[in-house]
């Protein structure tokens, strides 16, 4: 009988050690920038965090993710001895000179997006640019010679809703901005009125990108989130139109 207790107890216990998941943290973006994502009072949304989720799910994995303002979460994510094990979005453009001397790896692009600029419609295809609102941390690749060589004026806010509230008032020329997070932050504003101010330039610099997972700790794992990209395109592509991105 005490044998079979005791064999019992171990079965037991060894099922609940194989049941344990890897746990790893994920350093997110702490700003309202869905539908792609949104880290606020300590829980993510969007559609990464469904995608992100899926691949947890499949692979056995617990992510803990946890949010800083954009520019912290470089510094955190790169000092030494990090208690963060991947970042999402990354991008190997992104942050190049806090990069120097860090071996970091990426996966394939998870989603591509569009940047460019919101301006009052109008001045619609007729602005002349000397002010350009972003996001604090972020990098206006498209217009970085204008403001280098002093032509444009980069003001920097943590939320885009100020940013856009700014355009609409004309104290900025513009905002570089992400073009689906900016409309759907407008569908939501609480006031209307700015709603139909402002729209996407497209006579201005704009380009697409991609949003990718990256890690310095775990190359195996962006290695295998690659993999599951691949084998999961429809998956993806579900999630996308859940969250009205296609």
């Amino acid at each position: 009988m005490k044998i079979s207790i005791f064999i019992g107890v171990l079965l037991g216990s060894l099922a609940c050690f194989g049941a344990e998941k890897t746990r790893l943290k994920m350093g997110v973006e702490e700003i309202p920038y869905l539908p792609y994502f949104e880290y606020a009072q300590s829980q993510y949304n969007g559609f990464a965090k469904d995608l992100l989720d899926s691949f947890a799910k499949d692979s056995d994995l617990e992510w803990v993710y946890t949010g800083y303002p954009v520019k912290r979460l470089y510094n955190n994510y790169l000092k030494k001895n990090s208690s963060l094990d991947f970042k999402f979005p990354d991008h190997e453009n992104w942050q190049e000179e806090l990069k120097e001397g860090h071996k970091i790896f990426y996966s394939r692009g998870v989603i591509s997006f569009t940047d460019g600029v919101m301006v009052q419609k109008r001045n619609l295809g007729k602005v002349k640019l000397k002010t350009l609102g972003i996001v604090r941390g972020f990098t206006p690749f498209d217009f970085l010679p204008q403001i280098r060589s002093g032509q444009v004026k980069v003001i920097e806010a943590n939320r885009i809703e100020g940013l856009l509230i700014q355009a609409a008032k004309g104290r900025v020329d513009g905002v570089y901005v992400n073009i689906e997070v900016a409309k759907y932050l407008l569908k939501k504003m609480a006031s209307g009125k700015y709603r139909d101010q402002i729209a996407f330039d497209e006579t201005l610099p704009h380009s697409a990108h991609e949003y990718k997972l990256s890690s310095y700790k775990h190359p195996q794992w962006i290695q295998r989130f690659s993999n599951w990209l691949v084998k999961n395109k429809e998956l993806s592509m579900e999630l996308q139109k859940k969250w009205n991105l296609r």
